[in-house]
């Protein structure tokens, strides 16, 4: 909970709130506006908020993100609650769990706790992320990065092979060595 806590009064980078800005795409792609929802491990609430529904209820434990989402989003209730144990009493059409299933002590506890706040029909939508995709993605940038720089070195009339990374030239034409490099072989 300190954690959060902390994350809480750091604020966000640059990448994390474009990132967030994706996620709301996504969401509002997934989820239409005046739906009832509610989103477990909500943070600052921005998800929930962007999604305008007739009922938003966002759920955090760490007090702090709950402070600074009430802040921002008076119209939406947040509640401090444990993913683990949760006892609404009323049901939502939409559920979400963004980014919170790696930081479950329990998933499958939780996810049975899904069943108390969801009715027949409603909908649960979980993303999160996972390391197993680093190699692949990495891979791809890196891949992606290739055909940019051959296609700037054409552009330019330089030859590519004279100013990779690779070649044996040690002058100022060599290209630098990208963070990507290892999986760039």
């Amino acid at each position: 909970m300190a954690h959060w806590d902390r994350a809480a009064a750091l604020g966000t980078s640059a990448w994390s709130r474009a990132y967030h800005r994706r996620l709301i795409q996504v969401y509002r792609s997934l989820i239409p506006p005046g739906q009832r929802v509610l989103e477990i491990g909500c943070g600052t609430g921005d998800l929930l908020a962007a999604l305008s529904p007739s009922i938003g209820v966002g759920v955090d434990f760490s007090s702090r993100m709950l402070r600074e989402a009430t802040r921002r989003h008076p119209c939406q209730r947040f509640v401090r609650a444990d993913a683990h144990a949760l006892d609404f009493g009323e049901a939502f059409d939409f559920v979400i769990l963004s980014d919170l299933v790696n930081d479950l002590w329990d998933v499958e506890v939780a996810f049975k706790q899904l069943a108390r706040v969801a009715a027949a029909g409603s909908r649960v939508i979980v993303n999160f992320y996972s390391r197993l995709w680093e190699a692949p993605l990495e891979r791809s940038m890196c891949q992606s990065s290739r055909r940019l720089q051959t296609s700037i070195w054409r552009v330019s009339g330089r030859s590519a092979r004279s100013h990779s990374p690779t070649s044996s030239s040690r002058g100022p034409s060599r290209a630098p060595r990208h963070r990507l490099s290892r999986w760039c072989r």
